[in-house]
């Protein structure tokens, strides 16, 4: 079972999207995939899918990027939902901006399968170090 996440109605139509300067509209609401429990994340994306979800929210630093990816996959294979019909948003985080964005980049689009329609450069405001792959970043 599914239980951090699980919908129990339709996405309404009145909550279908936002208009957008470059006419692309984005969906008003998502699924977010932060903190979601591995073996169950792939399945909660699925049913959102199903549900008639439009936004799929991930990050690198989620570490679930590659179930996510996944489920998304087979999804749409499946017939689920069309890939021209969904946004995937995906964010790098401060220990991989700079000379690193790049090669953040490409994981972020291999671990997804499915590509990546909007990629945001996240800045984290917190008063302590953080560290990742033995590097030590400010969050200020």
């Amino acid at each position: 079972s599914i239980d951090w996440y699980h919908p129990k109605t339709t996405m309404p139509a009145s909550m279908s999207a936002a208009p957008m300067r470059c006419r692309t509209p984005l969906p008003s609401l998502g699924l977010g995939t932060w903190k979601a429990p591995p073996g169950q994340v792939g399945a909660a994306v699925r049913i959102a899918l199903q549900k008639g979800y439009k936004l799929i929210d991930c990050a690198e630093a989620y570490d679930n990027q590659d179930e996510v990816g996944l489920a998304l996959e087979q999804a749409f294979q499946d017939g689920v939902a069309a890939r021209e019909d969904v946004t995937i948003v995906s964010k790098v985080f401060n220990h991989n901006h700079g000379s690193r964005a790049e090669a953040s980049l490409r994981k972020t689009c291999e671990d997804l399968r499915v590509g990546v329609d909007l990629w945001l450069m996240r800045k984290l405001l917190c008063d302590y170090p953080y560290v990742r792959d033995g590097c030590t970043f400010n969050r200020h």
